[in-house]
């Protein structure tokens, strides 16, 4: 299951449908950004991680040891969400903020990917990923910018080598930061298009609206 498009707290209405407002859409399906990364020199140097403070399921469970060890990492955090109280409008408003982030995912599961992990795609951000590698692989993603983790101590050892080392190519992140926006973008229009031919067929429509709006996709 690929969580790519409406937020759990969206309500679906047949007048926003085309501008997709309280969606996680990068574009509306006229091409019009919604989100504008920042550049990655504006950033803040810093890791951030929006957890909750459920605590039932292994991502639950795993986000509140990552909280609970935080010092012993060699980079400075800033947390967000319930877990400490501390509430947020945008999840990619926040990413876009922030150099990395840690993103857990509820489960870990084949063919599971939420939008916790596109947000941060749109987001811009070097990602240390908990959720499963070969979908983030089969969805084409490029894994440059991102690091798998299976474990809180895991992460640890990941993360302090990854700051202790520095060798991270600064081009071959931004590049692999641009082509995951631009496949998310991608994968996204290719939604829209099936959608509208589907739409087509099951209503019947055959209008110049409909082609003109599948059109714009094709550009």
């Amino acid at each position: 299951m690929y969580h790519l498009e409406v937020s759990f707290r969206s309500k679906t209405k047949a007048d926003n449908l085309l501008v997709l407002k309280d969606t996680y859409a990068l574009v509306d399906v006229f091409g019009r950004q919604l989100y504008k990364p920042k550049a990655w020199k504006l950033k803040k140097s810093k890791c951030v991680a929006l957890f909750s403070n459920k605590n039932s399921l292994r991502g639950h469970k795993l986000r509140h040891e990552i909280y609970k060890k935080r010092s012993i990492f060699e980079i400075s955090f800033d947390f967000y969400g319930s877990i400490i109280n501390r509430s947020f409008d945008s999840s990619v408003a926040i990413y876009n903020e922030y150099k990395y982030a840690i993103v857990v995912e509820n489960e870990l599961s084949r063919n599971y990917v939420s939008e916790k992990f596109f947000d941060a795609i749109k987001g811009k951000v070097f990602i240390f990923y908990f959720g499963d590698k070969e979908s983030i692989v089969d969805l084409g993603f490029n894994t440059k910018s991102i690091i798998f983790f299976n474990s809180a101590s895991d992460l640890i050892t990941k993360i302090n080598n990854f700051f202790s080392s520095n060798s991270i190519d600064p081009i071959e992140l931004q590049e692999a930061l641009n082509t995951n926006y631009e496949i998310l973008i991608n994968m996204r229009r290719k939604k829209v298009n099936n959608f509208i031919e589907n739409l087509s067929t099951i209503l019947h429509i055959n209008n110049s609206y409909l082609k003109g709006v599948k059109n714009d996709w094709k550009k």
